[in-house]
């Protein structure tokens, strides 16, 4: 009995702030340049979902993702800071779950024992 009032009361939380059950997706992100985090120039984005472009909100630290990318079949994500301009296709859904470093990596390269290889 306790166990369904608690299921109730839950449900009509969720009835009566439907807020709570739909949050908005956000996506962490930082930008290095070798290896150092880049704070001075400002982020764009450009995400393509299924031939429509969508330019999510940047937010301090990350950006906010939009609602499409959940039923999106062919996703690429366009990242602009200053001169670097970079593309990322066959990008999935699940892409968008998780906290994001992006980096640029200029010669000399210098090999990591804890990162991906790097060829000379």
């Amino acid at each position: 009995m306790r166990i369904r009032a608690i299921i109730c009361l839950f449900v009509a939380c969720l009835i009566l702030h439907p807020s709570m059950a739909s949050q908005t997706a956000f996506v962490k992100l930082a930008f290095e340049v070798d290896g150092q985090q880049q704070l001075d120039q400002e982020i764009r984005l450009a995400i393509e979902i299924d031939g429509k472009t969508f330019e999510p909100k940047i937010v301090k630290g990350g950006f906010i993702v939009p609602a499409e990318v959940q039923n999106g079949k062919e996703i690429k994500l366009r990242f602009i800071w200053g001169k670097y301009d970079l593309s990322f296709r066959q990008m999935t859904k699940q892409h968008f779950d998780s906290e994001w470093v992006i980096g640029v990596k200029n010669p000399p390269f210098q090999e990591d024992p804890d990162g991906p290889l790097v060829s000379e």
